[in-house]
């Protein structure tokens, strides 16, 4: 007999066939959402480098075929150009009202590490138990900009470390050595001249010194002087002046103290006496000699132009009395201009002679620099050479036997006078002279009647120290004069 299936059983299993088939048919034909990145969720991007995207795969899909959605993302990207930082890059897809997001995380980094740069030498010197003086440093970054604030500095035995991190933590790092020795000598120095003129008789003052070292600070307490100098004794004397450091470093000078005397009947030695109590005095000076009767001639500093002042006024006198018809108005304007060296009447001349019958006047004597200063300056400029010049012809007018005696003495008389002449001394002869003075110039030349006439010229930058300069030296000139 057989055996009935109950009715519910078989109900049950056609309900579980019908929806066994009808997941069946949803599988087949149901469509599904293939939505991902290309590449990896996150890395790492060097600054200096641009972002490309790797892209990413949005699509519809079935058991039977794919519809491309990439039209349908949209793209949020963050990055800033040249700002580091980690951005987040966001992939949006909207499809049949369902919204999908994906992410990308991007960490923008700069990989260049910061410049340090030392200023002075990378190998220093130092001294010995004390420390280095920092020349300083200097630390840059191209995306941080100047980090010289954040360098560090330490120091490791005779090494000096700096170091620096910019914000991506790209480190740098730089040493200096420093080298802790001394081989550096004192600087000593002479206070006053290296060669000191000392007149015979003369009690000899040291001017000092000073000796600084770089390690042991002011040596001048330290300093040795060694030789003597005999001030009652001609001669050349050498003092050595020496320190030594703590480090054994010796530093040494010299000075030469040459004492001399005018005791002498050697015209050669007095002239060189001469020109060291010129140089002891520090006299800003220039000498001119010449011996009428002999000829002989003694210069001293002669290259040196001065600005002439009225030293050029002898020429006004020597034009008018040797190219003009003599007037009373001309001799009213010739005295004076000798005689107390009147600056208006000097300029009345030189209008009525003419600037340039002037100047070619002194240019046919031989003079250089008869008034080179322009046609606005009536003084112009001087020197030894062009002084002695116009002292010849002055002399040689005035006793010249070819001109009117009266002519002559006259004009001998205008340059005989105690105005500003500088070169009187005690029992002086008879001179005839000019002076010049302008500013810091004063200047003195003359022509000395003594039996034996000479030509002095003394021209000099010491009008703003003292004019009896000059005395001293014409009456040393004198002196000299008795030994040509």
């Amino acid at each position: 007999m057989k055996k009935k299936i109950p009715h519910f059983w078989l109900f049950n299993n056609i309900i579980i066939s019908l929806i066994s088939l009808s997941f069946l048919l949803w599988a087949f034909f149901a469509f599904r959402i293939d939505f991902r990145l290309k590449g990896d969720s996150s890395f790492i991007l060097d600054l200096a480098d641009s972002y490309h995207e790797p892209g990413y795969i949005a699509q519809r899909c079935n058991l039977f075929s794919c519809q491309d959605l990439n039209s349908a993302i949209k793209v949020r990207n963050n990055i800033e150009p040249g700002k580091i930082g980690t951005f987040t890059i966001i992939y949006e897809l909207n499809n049949q009202n369902k919204q999908y997001t994906l992410k990308r995380l991007v960490e923008v980094k700069e990989s260049e590490a910061p410049q340090i740069e030392l200023s002075g030498a990378t190998e220093i010197k130092a001294c010995t138990g004390k420390g280095y003086v920092e020349p300083g440093f200097k630390a840059y970054d191209n995306y941080d900009g100047d980090i010289t604030d954040q360098v560090k500095v330490s120091q490791e035995g005779n090494i000096i470390y700096y170091r620096v991190s910019d914000s991506s933590h790209n480190q740098s790092e730089v040493t200096r050595t420093i080298n802790y020795t001394d081989e550096e000598k004192p600087v000593l120095k002479l206070k006053g001249a290296s060669t000191i003129y000392l007149s015979k008789g003369t009690s000899y003052k040291e001017p000092g010194y000073t000796a600084q070292d770089n390690c042991s600070g002011d040596l001048a307490s330290k300093v040795t002087v060694s030789g003597t100098v005999n001030p009652n004794e001609n001669g050349t004397y050498t003092l050595t002046y020496s320190v030594t450091d703590l480090m054994g470093n010796t530093a040494t000078v010299q000075r030469k103290v040459i004492v001399y005397s005018f005791d002498t009947d050697s015209l050669a030695t007095y002239q060189v006496s001469l020109e060291r109590y010129i140089k002891e005095n520090n006299y800003k000076v220039s000498i001119g000699y010449y011996n009428i009767n002999s000829g002989y001639t003694y210069k001293y500093n002669a290259n040196q132009v001065y600005y002439g002042a009225s030293l050029v006024k002898t020429l006004d006198a020597l034009y008018v009395y040797e190219n003009m018809t003599l007037t009373d108005e001309l001799k009213a304007l010739v005295k004076p201009t000798i005689e107390v060296s009147n600056n208006q009447t000097h300029a009345k001349l030189v209008q009525t002679i003419g600037f340039a019958n002037l100047k070619n006047y002194g240019t046919k004597m031989g003079a250089k620099y008869t008034l080179t200063r322009g046609s606005s300056d009536y003084y112009g400029n001087t020197c030894v050479d062009d002084q002695l010049i116009y002292m010849k012809y002055l002399y040689n007018f005035v006793n010249n036997s070819n001109i009117d005696a009266n002519k002559r003495t006259e004009l001998k008389n205008y340059f005989i006078n105690d105005y500003y002449n500088y070169l009187l001394f005690p029992n002086a002869p008879t001179i005839m002279h000019k002076y010049g003075y302008y500013g810091g110039y004063y200047h003195d030349v003359g022509i000395v009647l003594d039996s034996k006439p000479y030509i002095v010229v003394i021209l000099t930058m010491e009008a703003n120290r003292d004019f009896k300069i000059v005395t001293d030296l014409s009456q040393k000139i004198y002196e000299m004069h008795k030994l040509v």
